[in-house]
């Protein structure tokens, strides 16, 4: 690795601790890859002194959302199926 990618992406402030950092991550990829470990989770305390808050509270509002489109699409592929379906471009209805 050259000095400057080690200097530039992660600031820890020494050489040495950043290659550490980097040969860390490294592993970590490799071992994800491999099948060796998981992917970390994002809701677990460990990360939530990470997230800022508005970053945590996107995420939820993103997971309640998607729960909410999701309910919306089984409620119309259940209608579907029932052949109740509606025209969606029809404006009189």
């Amino acid at each position: 690795m050259s000095r400057g990618a080690l200097e530039t992406t992660i600031e820890v402030g020494d050489r040495t601790d950043s290659l550490s950092s980097h040969s860390f991550m490294l592993r970590k990829l490799y071992s994800l890859v491999s099948g060796a470990c998981c992917a970390d989770n994002p809701d677990s305390p460990q990360h939530q002194e990470v997230l800022l808050p508005g970053f945590l509270y996107s995420m939820i509002i993103k997971e309640r959302f998607d729960e909410a489109l999701n309910g919306v699409r089984a409620f119309i592929a259940q209608d579907v199926r029932r052949g109740r379906a509606g025209d969606f471009f029809d404006r009189e209805s």
